[in-house]
């Protein structure tokens, strides 16, 4: 059994609870954080929780206007599905999705009332989505 000494523990209260009076640090905090960004470029959730296969990719769902530029590369969402998407003038000027697995991508449109131009065929547009039946290791761009 390890033995715990006062140096794991440290005292921030300035009590002499302990020698060690270090910055309390926690990876939680810093985890938290890196979500947050990655919330902000791509989220990927069902809207009808519970049935398997539903997710929809929304691309930059909470990036602020402000941010008229911004790209991330191999972000990795619901599924299995990498993505990475270029934005420029708060507009979607680029998107590669490759299929972690066989199935369907759902992606929320959010291309600014443009049609995309897809590299692959047979793309549906159902609602606000675009639908693409890809098989594992089958790469889209648009």
């Amino acid at each position: 059994m390890p033995k715990w000494d006062n140096a794991s523990k440290g005292d921030q209260s300035g009590l002499r609870h302990s020698a060690y009076t270090h910055r309390p640090f926690t990876l939680e905090g810093n985890f938290a954080a890196m979500q947050v960004v990655q919330e902000m470029l791509l989220q990927s959730w069902s809207p009808t929780p519970g049935t398997p296969e539903s997710e929809v990719l929304r691309i930059f769902p909470a990036v602020p206007a402000q941010r008229a530029g911004a790209s991330f590369t191999e972000l990795r969402a619901a599924g299995g599905f990498g993505v990475a998407v270029g934005r420029q003038g708060n507009v979607t000027t680029s998107l590669t999705v490759v299929a972690g697995r066989d199935g369907t991508v759902r992606i929320r449109n959010n291309v600014d009332g443009r049609e995309p131009s897809w590299s692959v065929g047979g793309v549906v547009k159902i609602g606000h989505d675009f639908h693409l039946a890809m098989l594992r290791g089958d790469v889209a761009t648009a």
